[in-house]
């Protein structure tokens, strides 16, 4: 199967994603590259896919996900830059969706919106899903990015019965807030100085909980 590269897809009637696979039959597919604004539902959408890569595209303003990845084994989801997408109910779609799908990787992605088109969810998945790896993403505040939360299984919304998620967030001070997942939730310092922390990690249960300092910086 061919990589879907570089493509531009602009506004198109009510009901149309921008970029749809459904069951790729064992071939490798990569998005890549692609401009998607105001379609009609998804920016993309991969649907019983193996190692799809979803990469550096540009997602914006579509009616409801910006990435919508179903029932898919092994998908790369990075570098991608989605705004203001649920833009035809705000707070309702997330920016990147993941339902019954295992062993993903969620890194390296930029996600924002305005004060009127905001996601529901940064990052959303169902608890069928398994084994995510989710780093280095860049989430705007509730003011310009999502309405509900920046990702739906941190801050109590029922880590329950997921498994194997590795949660890598940024920031310049531990949480004070939130629920959270010992020794799988971790913070990078943004704001390193001599003699401090170069990020904290999740060591005992609890809202927050408890965070230690890892990797002191030589003063």
């Amino acid at each position: 199967m061919a990589p879907l590269d570089g493509s531009a897809i602009p506004l198109t009637s009510i009901g149309d994603e921008g970029i749809a696979v459904v069951n790729s039959n064992g071939n490798v597919v990569t998005v890549s590259g692609n401009v998607i604004s105001a379609v009609g539902t998804r920016g993309i959408s991969i649907d019983t896919a193996a190692n799809a890569i979803i990469r550096g595209n540009l997602v914006s303003g579509c009616n409801q996900e910006g990435i919508l990845v179903q029932s898919s084994d092994g998908t790369v989801i990075t570098g991608n830059n989605l705004s203001a997408n649920s833009a035809s109910a705000t707070n309702t779609y997330s920016a990147i969706k993941c339902s019954s799908s295992t062993r993903l990787v969620v890194a390296d992605n930029n996600i924002n919106g305005t004060s009127a088109i905001k996601h529901k969810y940064g990052f959303e998945m169902d608890d069928a899903s398994r084994s995510i790896e989710f780093k280095g993403n860049s989430m705007t505040s509730t003011a310009n990015g999502y309405g509900t939360d920046w990702f739906n299984y941190a801050y109590g919304k029922g880590i329950g019965t997921i498994s194997g998620i590795r949660k890598q967030f940024t920031g310049s001070t531990a949480p004070v807030t939130g629920t959270w997942s010992v020794g799988e939730d971790t913070i990078i310092n943004t704001s390193p100085v001599p003699g401090g922390a170069s990020g904290w990690v999740y060591t005992a249960q609890g809202t927050p909980g408890l965070w230690k300092g890892y990797g002191i910086i030589a003063p």
